[in-house]
Parts: structure tokens; sequence; C-alpha cells
């Protein structure tokens, strides 16, 4: 089973979760922008402030879907007898899609903040930012470096990456354990695996009183939200009457009720115990009917929702440093003594500049990275022909 075409309904998704993320950065930036300059930011931004979570939890959700069609395929119906060469083929198709761009990024930030902050201790600088480079900054908090962030996004690629590595050793030695592995033995694990996160998670929070932030960015009680996404690619391939069942109209409305319902949970409620707990299982869940509905309702091609969707993962990189470092001071030293610039107008301007900025990336570096993985050299490196 291969994945042959680009589904419409599944760009879809991924375009909403990525505009909803710049949205609400790019309200941010103008909030602190027109605050400064004129004294006043009119549109209620804490609306808005909530956009770039909901936005970053369909990611992940979406991600576990799409990357549980292709595990499905690794691990158990095309499974090749060699545990070895299936997590090299695994990891490597993985790494080569996220850690290129991911690294790049990275880079430019440390310069553009060792520019800014050329008197930082560039001891604790270099220590600080060695966890950025294993991806355990969620493990010491996001903000390490006296107060500065070398990658504001990275939170989430920390809970993405760590699932990729992990999820695929579990299974290997799910079966190696296992008498007789079947898909149904997966299908237990699975359900045994979300239930396990969920049920840490209500733990941790009851016990130790954790905040929300804390619990969204926390690797080990987020883990679930990708699984909810492989959950229903199994139903896909394995069960498909079932996940039928969730491509009826009335269900695609109660999970748009409901993602919007834990959004303002989210906003106005985040301290309470069902924000805390309940919210971080129940809305993937949402997340995924929603998804699947479009998945396969959705039909005919749109060339801008497509490419939106293809550059994606370099707009979610860049949008920030772009933001902080260039759009935004500029912008102040532009507006400082000139008349008044139409909100939208700086929106549109600061948009179009972070789209076409990402086109770029994408173009010139992030698809000939991820093209690499197929070439003959790589494969001999990984092993896979």
């Amino acid at each position: 089973m291969c994945i042959k075409s680009r589904n419409t309904g599944l760009d879809v998704v991924r375009s909403i979760a990525i505009l909803l993320v710049l949205v609400c950065h790019i309200t941010m930036w103008l909030s602190t922008l027109y605050t400064q300059l004129y004294g006043e930011f009119k549109i209620p931004f804490k609306f808005f402030s909530s956009f770039g979570w909901l936005g970053v939890e369909i990611f992940f959700v979406l991600s576990g879907f799409l990357i549980g069609k292709i595990f499905i395929e690794d691990f158990i119906t095309g499974f090749n007898g060699s545990n070895k060469r299936t997590l090299l083929k695994f990891y490597s198709r993985r790494w080569f899609r996220t850690l290129p761009m991911y690294y790049l990024m990275l880079i430019i930030n440390i310069i553009l903040l060792i520019t800014a902050f050329p008197t930082h201790d560039t001891q604790i600088f270099l220590q600080k930012a060695s966890n950025y480079f294993l991806f355990l900054q969620n493990f010491y908090g996001r903000a390490e470096l006296g107060g500065l962030d070398l990658m504001a996004v990275s939170w989430s690629l920390v809970l993405e990456e760590w699932f990729y590595l992990l999820f695929p050793i579990f299974i290997i030695i799910l079966r190696k354990t296992s008498k007789n592995f079947t898909h149904q033995t997966f299908l237990k694990f699975l359900i045994v695996f979300i239930l396990s996160i969920s049920i840490s998670r209500i733990w941790h929070v009851f016990f130790q009183d954790i905040r929300f932030g804390s619990v969204t960015s926390a690797v080990f009680l987020r883990l679930d939200t990708f699984a909810i996404g492989i959950l229903f690619a199994y139903l896909q391939v394995f069960l498909p009457d079932l996940y039928n069942v969730f491509i009826k109209k009335r269900y695609f409305i109660l999970s748009v009720f409901f993602i919007i319902l834990t959004y303002f949970l989210a906003i106005y409620f985040n301290a309470g115990l069902i924000a805390r707990t309940v919210l971080f299982t129940a809305l993937p869940f949402a997340i995924a009917v929603f998804m699947v509905f479009l998945e396969r309702k959705m039909n005919g091609e749109n060339k801008i929702v497509e490419f939106t969707s293809k550059i994606s993962y370099s707009l979610y990189l860049i949008h920030v440093p772009l933001l902080s470092n260039f759009l935004a001071p500029c912008a102040y030293i532009l507006y400082v003594n000139t008349i008044k610039i139409p909100l939208f107008v700086t929106f549109a301007i600061f948009f179009i500049l972070i789209y076409a900025v990402a086109a770029v990336f994408y173009r010139y570096y992030e698809k000939p990275m991820m093209n690499l993985r197929d070439k003959r050299f790589i494969k001999n490196l990984f092993q896979l022909n």
C-alpha cells in the first residue's frame, strides 16, 4: 500500500492548521507593533491567542494519520522480516523529511541570537543550544537562554520526533515478545498505549497540578495524540466499515462543534481540570473525525491549497524568526514617522512575505533534501537496497 497521489481533503486540513498558526503569531506581533506605535490594538488578541495551539494539535493528528499508513505498511502488512532494515527505512524517510529544514532554521536562529545578544555567555549559550540539536528542549523548558528561546515553535517537533523514534521500537519489541503478532495485536497495543498516556496525564495533573501550557509540551504526556491519528489509519486499512461510520455529515458537524468548544475551554478555562485532562484526549478524536470526513468527501484539485500544504513545514519553521527579526522591526522603522497604516494592510504584507520566503526555502532546500532519501547512495548508506 502506498499513497500515489495527494488527497485534497488532507491538504485542506494541513492548510487550515498552518493558517491557524500564522494568524496567531502574526496577530501577536501586530498587537505588539500597533500598541507601541499607536497605543492601541482594537482586535481582541486573546481570541486569536490559541489559534496556534489548535493548529499544532491538528498537525499532530494529521501526522499520526499519514505516518500511520506508512507505519502499517512497513511494520504489519508489508513487513519484510528484518527488524533492522524496517527501522532504518522508516527512520531514514522520516528524518530526511524533517531534520534538514529543522537544523537549517536552528542554525539560522542561533546566528541571529548571537548577533542580537553578543554579550551573552557563550558557554551557557552553546550548552543550552545543544538541547535543541538533540530535541531535549521540552524536558528543560522552552526558554532556556536566560529568557531567550532559540526556536519558539520547536516544542511541537520535539513531541513528533520522540514519538516516531520510540513507537517503532515498541512495535519491534512487541513483535519479538508476541507468539503470534497480527494486526489485532497491534490494535490492542495501540489502545493500551493511548489509554496509558491519557491516564498518566490525568494523574500528573491531579497530583502535580501541572499547568495547561506545561501539559501541552510535556513529551511523555502527549504521545497519545499521534497514536490517535494512527488508530484512524488502522481503521481505514483493517476496519473500513467502522471507519466509514465516521464519514457522516452529522459526525462532521459534531466534530466542528466540539473543536470550537474545546478551543474556548483552552482560552478561558485552561486552569480547570477538564481543560488539562479530558480535553487533550477528546480533542484529537474530534480532529480525527473532522479530518477523515474531508479526506473522503473532498474531491478535485486546488493548486493554492496543495501548494500551501506542501510548504506548510517551511512556513511553520520560518515565520517566527522572520516576524521577530525582520518584518516587525522593519515595519516599526517604516511606520514610526508615517500615517497610521490599516491593520489588515500590514497583516497582508506580513503574510505574503512569509509565504514567499517559505516557498523559496521549500523549492531550493526542503524539497531537494527530502528527495535525497530516494537516491541510491542514501539507500546504500541505510542498507535499504
